[in-house]
């Protein structure tokens, strides 16, 4: 059953590479279902946080249970308090709260939001 009436939408990724030891971004087209979520996040549990980045609101969903893995991997920092675990989906969501595709201006946002993040997770 898909999340929304988009059978596919865009996403940006943020996935472990576990040969390469990298934390890695992707632009993804995805079907827009709760399977194809729980395949890239690795998981059967999810969980949706919303971040404002730069003015506008997107959804993060993640794996609501990946500090019970055995090497949790930290894959973004938010600040200080808040720091994201395992794979990542990035998308925005409707008034309805349905899952929506990302458009190319907010693949460029997200893109550069992540890229300022990454360095935090060294300090």
């Amino acid at each position: 059953m898909p999340l929304t009436s988009q059978a596919k939408i865009k996403v940006v990724t943020l996935e472990y590479n576990p040969q390469l030891n990298l934390i890695m971004p992707h632009v993804k087209t995805m079907e827009n279902t709760l399977k194809a979520m729980w395949e890239i996040l690795d998981c059967h549990h999810v969980t949706c946080t919303r971040i404002e980045i730069d003015g506008k609101n997107y959804d993060i969903w993640s794996d609501d249970e990946a500090l019970l893995r055995d090497k949790p991997i930290p894959t973004l920092y938010i600040n200080d308090d808040f720091v994201l675990f395992g794979n990542l989906i990035f998308a925005t969501s409707d008034e309805e709260g349905a899952t929506t595709a990302l458009t190319d201006e907010d693949m460029d946002r997200v893109l550069k939001f992540i890229n300022r993040q990454m360095p935090k997770l060294l300090t």
